[in-house]
């Protein structure tokens, strides 16, 4: 975990996509690993907020991306559990949502055309 928090901060200005993802899921595994639920979602959350830089979104295959958000859910759930008591309120999560579009229209089954 040490080595790649030591790297990985050297492949992002070069745009280094490929190599920089897998350090970022190394560490998010890692950190789980060791028990450390907050390092693990903080790690998580800077994989996944890369997301929103349009030269990334075309490299990114859809298995790979779904493999990043089951494991990104389990990472919450475990953390939920183990590091937010009951009755502590509520926190919050900075996930940023890529843009699909300057507009686009979502159709619910049921909906009428």
């Amino acid at each position: 975990l040490c080595c790649y928090k030591a790297v990985v901060s050297q492949f992002a200005p070069k745009q280094w996509l490929h190599i920089t993802d897998h350090a970022y899921l190394a560490m998010v595994r890692q950190a789980f690993g060791l028990g450390l639920f907050e390092d693990s979602l903080k790690y998580f959350l800077t994989l996944l907020n890369s997301f929103t830089m349009s030269a990334k979104r075309v490299i990114v295959q859809v298995d790979r991306e779904a493999t990043y958000v089951k494991e990104f859910l389990y990472v919450v759930q475990n953390w939920t559990e183990k590091c937010c008591p009951p009755g502590e309120g509520n926190k919050a999560i900075d996930l940023q949502l890529p843009c699909i579009g300057q507009k686009f229209d979502v159709s619910l089954p049921g909906d009428l055309g």
